[in-house]
């Protein structure tokens, strides 16, 4: 072949290739697969209508994050949404603390006084909006038993109007199943693997 056929033929496929370059974005986000997609669907409708403690579990790297975030980014107005990274020292007061700052109340430091804050701003975002608010706690296997029970004690009280979601490693869920009566409803769900 001479120079000429090749700088034709190379005329030819740079468009081709060009369009197959260009449709596939080198840095897009990525996108949910069709299983995860399934589950983000399921946590939607449970983040929403149900009173259950939801239980999102999946060992490291499988993807609970990932999801998680996507679930708040569905959420529309007038449901609010926190996502709060845990780990050994974060106390009950901190979560509090996140969620007050989030909804624009003033940060006590008593406990019941805070809680009972945001539990009112839960139900009146219900009443008034017919929204709820979702908290959800990543990497929750790193809390103590204390924080545990008290987000357990927390899904109790206006469980239309506020939900909690932990997303951690499987052995959670017993550690759940162990923690003082009464027990919020717990809801465990597995991370698909992909």
């Amino acid at each position: 072949m001479d120079t000429e056929t090749i700088t034709a033929l190379d005329d030819e496929i740079q468009p081709e290739f060009d369009e197959r370059l260009i449709s596939v974005a080198p840095f897009a986000p990525p996108s949910l697969s069709t299983s995860q997609f399934k589950q983000l669907e399921l946590l939607q409708h449970l983040s929403l209508y149900s009173e259950l403690l939801i239980l999102f579990s999946g060992e490291k790297g499988m993807g609970k994050t990932f999801i998680a975030q996507a679930l708040i980014a569905s959420r529309e107005d007038p449901d609010q949404s926190l996502l709060v990274d845990a780990d050994f020292s974060l106390s009950y007061l901190d979560i509090l603390h996140r969620i007050a700052q989030y909804i624009d109340l003033a940060e006590l430091d008593d406990v019941e006084a805070l809680e009972s804050q945001i539990v009112q701003h839960c139900a009146q975002l219900q009443e008034d909006d017919q929204g709820s608010f979702l908290l959800v706690i990543d990497q929750a296997d790193q809390l103590s038993n204390q924080v545990l029970m008290h987000l357990n004690q927390l899904a109790l009280i206006q469980p239309n109007a506020l939900h909690v979601m932990l997303l951690a490693t499987p052995i959670l869920e017993q550690v759940l199943l162990d923690l003082p009566e009464p027990h919020a409803p717990l809801h465990t769900m597995q991370v698909e693997f992909l």
